[in-house]
Formats: structure tokens, sequence, C-alpha cells
């Protein structure tokens, strides 16, 4: 039953994928907001580079599917579906706690996270200058994470996530190819 499942998951469309995709991210960001009990606050550099490296996750997680091809004909595609819902849960779950940490700094409450699943919103909660500039909440962070350099680390980040995927999605194109489904 699980394997015909992961037989239907691999035959969506993009657009249904990205759907799919979206809705696990929003179930794990509703699971945070329900088991997540933190006061921390986070700044924007910090949340510019945590959000890179979320980004840099899921990106990596997609290589499971290179091995698509030996998935199905040995019948494991379920283990490659339950990686891909798992680390999407996981994803959604990190994204809400570093949003809601991000919404306590710029706004004093976290009801603004939801901007983080919203594309060009988001900007607005990036952008949201700290309420104050010293707070006992704050999320003690390496240096690597902070200021200009953070900025710079999520940069990084976002563009290895974008050069990552292109790659992988590159490598799932061949062997479709060479196997002519």
């Amino acid at each position: 039953m699980l394997e015909d499942l992961a037989g239907q998951y691999v035959n969506q469309t993009e657009d249904r994928l990205r759907g799919i995709f979206f809705s696990i991210t929003v179930a794990g960001a509703v699971a945070a907001a329900i088991f997540h009990k933190s006061d921390a606050e986070l700044r924007r550099a910090t949340y510019f580079a945590y959000s890179g490296l979320l980004a840099y996750i899921a990106a990596a997680s997609k290589i499971v599917w290179l091995g698509f091809i030996p998935a199905m004909t040995e019948g494991f595609l379920r283990v490659l579906m339950l990686v891909d819902v798992g680390v999407t849960l996981g994803l959604g779950y990190g994204l809400a706690i570093i949003a809601m940490a991000r919404s306590r700094d710029a706004y004093g409450h976290a009801r603004m996270a939801f901007l983080a699943f919203i594309p060009i919103a988001n900007l607005w909660l990036l952008l949201a200058p700290s309420k104050s500039e010293v707070s006992a909440r704050r999320w003690p962070t390496i240096p690597l994470l902070t200021g200009s350099i953070g900025v710079l680390t999520g940069v990084v980040l976002v563009i290895a996530a974008a050069s990552l995927s292109v790659f992988i999605e590159a490598g799932i194109a061949r062997r479709v190819a060479l196997h002519q489904f």
C-alpha cells in the first residue's frame, strides 16, 4: 500500500508536487507553533543565514531521488518518499521556529511568523528592524551568522542550494533519459 502511494507521489505533475511540498511544510510549521515554546529572538542577518541553511538542507535532501530507479525496481520507493516527507516536515518546523524568533525580535510577538511562508511577504519579515538593539532573549549565534558576514553566509548558502538543485535535477533527468520511462 505504501509502495503504491509512493508510486502515485512520484507520478505527480511539478505543480502538484510543489503544492504537496508546501502543504507538508505548512504542517511542519503548525506543529512548531503548537509544540515549540520559546521566547527567543533572532536578528535579520541571522534569520537570513538560517533561512539559507534550511534552503540548502532542502536541496541536499533531494539527492536521495538520484536512486529512484533502483528504488522503483526493487520495491523501496516508499523509503525515498518517507525521507522526502520527513525532511519537508522538519524544514517547515525549523522555518517556523526561526520565523517566530524573527517576528519576536521585529514586532515583539510571534504572530507575524506566517510571513515566512509567503514568498514576497517574507521580505517584510526579513527586513523589519529589531524592536530593540539589545535583548536578553536573543539567540546566541556564532559570528559566521551575524552582521554582514551572516548575510554573506546566507547568500552563499542560497546560491549553493540553487546550484545543488540544478545538479540533482540534471542527474535525475539523465537517469530518466537512459531508462526511457
